[in-house]
């Protein structure tokens, strides 16, 4: 029975996984009604929204030339595959891609593919926080962080379907290159929490964050981030002001399973009534679902840009 649990609890994380990326590359591509991917394992078979994905991220990286654009077999649907594996190891993308070939995606090899759909949207992430923290203009097609885009020879391809926890391989940095990366984001978030606690002195958050065990992170897997109390003092101090972007008169202690999950609730609801494009789920909050995460408060700090009171992180 506890066997049989653990299989379920696997299948759940896999499928809230797949939708979160998959609802990512619709909002990437501006894909509406039937265009619309509707399961991103056998969307990704014949290498053409993969393709399509690497061309907004890197407009002008794929040689339309080289690529299969009616992939009536197998083999068709492999080298396309194969061509996107090669260019997501390239620059800029620089991704550890071992173990992945174009067939595995093809097949439909749910945990690999759900690995190279996550480094994808890591990278926009990760880029485009970079370019808007560090003040620099980006004229790249993919300018916003979650912001939808188009790009390809065609903005239409069929909607197709056939789930996972990927085994995160890490981009590789290349030589004498800085990349923004998950220490990077930790240290962007924990100084504006410092900042937060250290310039807020009657912030109504005091009577419920533990201000020495709650206010930083060593890591994206810290236990305590599962009651969401970090979280919601950052996107307070991103928001602004601190003394009202949050009603914390809602926040609960975040002791029982039920408190962490209302938590999440009010956390994912208020990042995205502030504009932030969240595709994290509560449980995932609640269950420590350490990529899913990053990419939470990734999307908060690049709240921080465009606000009439930008803050200083």
């Amino acid at each position: 029975a506890a066997a049989a649990a653990a299989v379920a609890d696997l299948s759940s994380s896999e499928e809230r996984m797949e939708s979160q990326l998959r609802n990512w590359v619709n909002r990437l591509l501006n894909l509406k009604g039937s265009s619309r991917v509707g399961r991103l394992y056998s969307a990704v078979n014949d290498g053409l929204l993969l393709l399509r994905v690497l061309d907004t991220l890197s407009k002008g990286i794929v040689d339309w030339r080289k690529v299969e654009m009616n992939p009536t077999n197998q083999f068709k649907c492999i080298s396309n595959n194969n061509y996107a594996v090669e260019l997501a190891t390239q620059v800029p993308f620089l991704f550890s891609l071992v173990g992945i070939a174009g067939v595995d995606l093809v097949r439909g090899n749910e945990k690999l593919t759900l690995a190279l759909v996550w480094q994808l949207m890591r990278f926009q992430l990760f880029k485009n926080l970079d370019l808007l923290l560090s003040g620099k203009k980006n004229n790249h097609r993919s300018s916003s962080i979650g912001k939808s885009t188009g790009a390809g020879p065609s903005s239409s391809l069929p909607s197709s379907s056939s789930s996972i926890k990927p085994t995160l391989t890490r981009p590789r940095t290349g030589s004498g290159s800085k990349r923004f990366n998950e220490k990077t984001l930790l240290e962007h978030a924990n100084k504006a929490v410092h900042r937060a606690f250290k310039e807020c002195k009657g912030a109504a958050w005091r009577e419920i964050v533990d201000e020495s065990s709650e206010t930083r992170l060593s890591s994206f897997s810290d236990a305590h981030l599962a009651n969401s109390h970090y979280m919601l003092v950052l996107l307070a101090w991103v928001i602004h002001p601190v003394s009202s972007s949050i009603p914390w008169k809602l926040v609960t202690a975040g002791r029982s399973a039920d408190e962490k999950s209302d938590n999440a609730k009010l956390l994912i609801s208020l990042a995205r009534k502030h504009g932030a494009t969240v595709y994290i789920m509560p449980r995932d909050v609640v269950e420590l679902k350490t990529d899913m995460i990053v990419t939470l408060i990734a999307a908060i700090l690049g709240l921080s840009v465009g606000k009439k009171r930008k803050r200083n992180l």
